[in-house]
C-alpha cells in the first residue's frame, strides 16, 4: 500500500465524502432534521478539512481505499508529541473493514514518521451512532486505545519509530 499526500481534493473524492457525511451524520449532525441544513453543515465541515495540508490517501486498483485528514502544519505545536487526527474515511462500499483498517494504519504510521510525532489522537465527538462507532473500532482496530481527557472521549495510536 502506497500513501500519497495530496494538496487538492478532486471532485470524485469530494462527492464520496459529502455523500458519506449526509448518510452517517457524524459529530452533532444526527440532530439535524432539515436536509438543506445538513448539506450546509456537511459542506462547511469538508471545507474546513480541505484547509489542511496534511491529507493522506491510499488507493487500490484506482479506487480510493482510505483518506485521513490531520491538523494543518501551521497548527502543529512544536512542543507537542501528539498529532491530531481530524477526520478519516474508508470506502466501505468497495472494501472490507479489515482492509480499511489496514490502510488506515499504514497512513497513520506514515504521517507519524513524516510529521515527527510519537502518537496520534482524535476526539470522538460524534453523537449520532456513537456506541456503534466505538464498538466498530473495538472490533476492527486492535491498535487503538481509548481514554478520557477533560471529560472528552479520545482515541490514541502509537507506532514504534524505526530509524
Amino acid at each position: 500500500m502506497k500513501v500519497k499526500q495530496i494538496i487538492k481534493i478532486n471532485k470524485k473524492i469530494d462527492k464520496k465524502l459529502f455523500d458519506f457525511l449526509l448518510k452517517s451524520k457524524p459529530a452533532d449532525f444526527g440532530k439535524i432534521t432539515s436536509k438543506n441544513l445538513l448539506e450546509i453543515k456537511s459542506r462547511d465541515l469538508l471545507n474546513s478539512l480541505y484547509e489542511s495540508d496534511n491529507i493522506f490517501t491510499i488507493y487500490e486498483n484506482k479506487k480510493l481505499l482510505a483518506i485521513v485528514f490531520f491538523e494543518a502544519t501551521e497548527d502543529l505545536l512544536e512542543s507537542s508529541d501528539d498529532l491530531s487526527l481530524q477526520f478519516c474515511y474508508g470506502d466501505s462500499t468497495e472494501f472490507t473493514p479489515n482492509k480499511i483498517i489496514q490502510a488506515f494504519h499504514v497512513i497513520l504510521k506514515f504521517a507519524q514518521e513524516k510529521l515527527n510525532k510519537t502518537s496520534i489522537s482524535s476526539d470522538i465527538d460524534r453523537e449520532n451512532k456513537r456506541r456503534n462507532f466505538i464498538n466498530w473500532l473495538k472490533k476492527y482496530d486492535k491498535k487503538c486505545e481509548f481514554f478520557k481527557e477533560n471529560n472528552i472521549l479520545k482515541i490514541r495510536w502509537k507506532y514504534e519509530k524505526f530509524n
